[in-house]
C-alpha cells in the first residue's frame, strides 16, 4: 500500500517511489509488488530492470490475490513456471475421464434409457448440470457407446448444459463448432443444433457394416456411403450460462420433466441432502435417472507411498490433510452419503462402480501438474497447522516419477417413478 499523491507523497505509480525503496534496501532482499493495474508492474520492472531486485505479479480473473499470494510463497506447485490455465485443465481432465469412466455402470446407463417406455422412448431430454467443456455430451453422440445407435429408437435428443463458470464460453463455443454442431442462436440460452444419418459403407467384396455418420459425412476406409433405410436422429443443445439451479424453482409443466440428469466430477461437490433436493426440483414429476460418474471418494495414492521424514509428512498424512480441506470447502467425500440422500428421498441406486484417475507424470503431464497445483493452493494452510511446510513435501513428491491414484465412483440411481 502507497500513499496518497494528494498530499504530495510519491505514489506506487511512480519511478522515484522505487528509487528511494531500492535505495534502502539491505543485500539479499527481494521485493514483491503485487498490482491489478498493469501500467504500475511496468513502472517497477523499468526502474529495477537491471538488478532485477523487484519481482511483479499481476491480478487477474484467472490469477487472483489468493493464488499469487501462494505462488509467492512457494505454494503454488513444484513448477514455478506453470501457471494455472483452466481450460488446459478441463481438456486434460477429460482425457484422464474418458479412460477412468466405469463401463458397466455406462452401459446399465444405456440399459435404463433403453426401457423408457413408447412413445417417450423418442425424444430423449438431458440436463447437464455442470457440462464443463461438454465432456459428457462428446460422449452420449459417440458413434461407439452414445444414446443414438440402429438398436435405438431415439430419434431426437434436447440436452440443457449448465455450465456457472462464463469464462469458459469462448472454448465452449469453439467445442461447439469443433463437434460440427450448427449455432442456431447466439444469445442466451445459446442453442445449437446436429442432424445425424445412420448409412452403410460397402466396401466390395460382399463387405459392408452400419455406421453413423454426420449429416453429409464422408465414410473411412474409401467406403462407398449408401444411406441406410431407418430414420435420421438429431441433438439440440441449449447453453446455460449459469449455475443450474437457478432454474431449480421453475415452475411445475413449464417444460417436460428430463429423462437424464447428468453431472460429471460434480457430486461430490456439493452437501448430498441440499443436491438430490435441487435436483428434485428439476426432475418435477415422474422417473428420473441421475447418473454421476467420477465422484470422488477420498482417497489419492501413488505408487510408492513414502513415510514421513524431520520436515515432511508422510504421504498417507499429506492426502488426508488435502481431503480435509477439501470437505472444509463443503465438499463431501463419502459416497455412500449420497446415495443415502437419493434414497431416502424415494430414489432407487442402479448401479454404482469404481472410475479411477490414473495420472502419469509423462503423459498426462498438464493434468499431474495441476494435481500438484491444486494440493499446494487447497493444503497449504493445513500443512502450517499442522507444523509442516508444503514446499518440502511438494519437492520431495516430485522426485521419482510419483504416478497419481484417485479412486471416484460412477454412480447411476433412478428419482421417482
Amino acid at each position: 500500500m502507497t500513499p496518497s499523491s494528494s498530499n504530495g507523497f510519491k505514489t506506487k505509480s511512480s519511478p522515484k517511489f522505487y528509487d528511494q525503496v531500492l535505495e534502502e534496501l539491505e543485500d539479499g532482499v527481494e521485493i514483491v509488488v503485487i498490482d491489478d493495474n498493469e501500467r504500475v508492474l511496468e513502472v517497477v520492472e523499468t526502474v529495477d530492470k537491471e538488478k532485477r531486485r523487484i519481482k511483479t505479479h499481476l491480478i487477474t480473473d484467472d490469477n487472483d490475490l489468493r493464488d499469487v499470494l501462494l505462488k509467492v510463497q512457494g505454494c503454488a506447485g513444484v513448477d514455478s513456471r506453470f501457471e494455472f490455465d483452466e481450460v488446459k485443465y478441463l481438456r486434460a481432465k477429460n482425457v484422464v475421464d474418458d479412460s477412468a469412466i466405469n463401463e458397466d455402470v455406462w452401459r446399465k446407463l444405456l440399459v435404463a434409457l433403453g426401457e423408457i417406455p413408447a412413445p417417450f422412448n423418442t425424444h430423449l431430454k438431458i440436463v447437464d448440470v455442470g457440462a464443463g467443456l461438454l465432456h459428457m455430451l462428446r460422449r452420449f453422440v459417440s458413434p461407439t457407446v452414445g444414446v443414438i445407435s440402429p438398436e435405438s429408437k431415439v430419434q431426437s435428443v434436447e440436452y440443457h448444459a449448465y455450465e456457472g463458470n462464463v469464462r469458459l464460453l469462448p472454448e465452449i463455443l469453439s467445442v461447439m463448432e469443433e463437434m460440427g454442431f450448427r449455432t442456431v442462436t447466439s444469445s442466451p440460452p445459446y442453442t445449437f443444433f446436429k442432424e445425424f444419418r445412420w448409412a452403410e459403407d460397402n466396401f466390395g467384396r460382399g463387405r459392408s457394416r452400419r455406421s453413423w455418420w454426420s449429416w453429409g459425412g464422408r465414410g473411412g476406409d474409401g467406403g462407398e456411403i449408401i444411406e441406410a433405410e431407418g430414420r435420421d436422429a438429431s441433438v439440440t443443445v441449449y447453453l446455460h450460462m449459469r449455475d443450474f439451479r437457478d432454474d431449480a424453482n421453475e415452475e411445475e409443466g413449464a417444460s417436460k420433466p428430463p429423462d437424464l440428469i447428468v453431472g460429471s466430477c460434480f457430486a461430490d461437490l456439493f452437501d448430498p441432502e441440499d443436491l438430490i433436493v435441487n435436483l428434485k426440483k428439476i426432475a418435477k414429476r415422474g422417473s428420473t435417472l441421475l447418473y454421476f460418474p467420477i465422484t470422488y471418494g477420498g482417497m489419492t495414492t501413488c505408487g510408492d507411498m513414502r513415510p514421513a521424514t524431520e520436515q515432511t509428512p508422510s504421504d498417507t498424512k499429506a492426502f488426508a490433510i488435502y481431503n480435509e480441506a477439501l470437505e472444509d470447502q463443503g465438499h463431501n467425500l463419502d459416497p455412500s452419503r449420497l446415495i443415502s440422500a437419493i434414497e431416502k428421498h424415494g430414489g432407487s441406486v442402479l448401479g454404482s462402480g469404481a472410475s479411477v484417475w490414473k495420472i502419469d507424470e509423462v503423459e498426462n503431464a498438464w493434468m499431474w501438474k495441476t494435481m500438484m497445483y491444486f494440493f499446494g493452493t487447497t493444503a497449504a494452510a493445513g500443512f502450517a497447522d499442522a507444523g509442516y511446510d508444503i514446499k518440502h513435501w511438494l519437492a520431495l513428491f516430485k522426485k521419482g516419477g510419483r504416478n497419481l491414484r484417485v479412486y471416484n465412483r460412477d454412480i447411476l440411481a433412478r428419482l421417482g417413478g
